[in-house]
C-alpha cells in the first residue's frame, strides 16, 4: 500500500483489522495515514489533527515529526490501532527532531 506521494506504508501486520495510524517509509513526514479495510485507499491525517490529544505544555508534533505520545492518545480517543514498527520510527525520529535539536549527528563519513 502507498501513500499519495507514491511512498510504501509501514504496516508490520497484514492484512490490517482494524483502522490503524501508520506513516511513510521516507524520509520527511508530511502527515500521518489511516488505514482500514472497510475503506479503498488510505487517509492522510495532517499534524495539526494531533492537537486536541495535545496535554497542556505538550507539543503535538516538532517539524515533520508527530509525537509519539499525542499519536497514541489520538488513536486510543477514537479506537484506532497504531502500527507498532511505525511507532518504533516515530519514537526514533522524535528522539532526534524534538529532544536533541541543538545536536546534529553526522553522516557516516562525514568530518567531526
Amino acid at each position: 500500500m502507498q501513500s499519495e506521494h507514491g511512498h510504501p506504508l509501514i504496516l508490520s501486520a497484514s492484512p490490517v483489522e482494524h483502522a490503524t495510524i501508520t506513516v511513510e517509509l521516507y524520509e520527511k513526514w508530511y502527515g500521518l495515514y489511516i488505514v482500514d479495510p472497510h475503506m479503498d485507499k488510505p487517509v492522510m491525517l495532517p499534524f495539526t489533527a494531533l492537537e486536541d490529544a495535545a496535554q497542556a505544555g505538550e507539543s503535538a508534533f516538532c517539524d515533520h515529526t508527530p509525537n509519539p505520545n499525542v499519536v497514541v492518545r489520538w488513536a486510543e480517543q477514537r479506537v484506532c490501532d497504531v502500527d507498532p514498527l511505525a511507532l518504533e520510527m516515530m519514537i526514533g525520529r522524535w528522539e532526534l527532531e524534538y529532544f536533541n535539536q541543538s545536536r546534529r549527528y553526522r553522516r557516516p563519513g562525514e568530518d567531526a
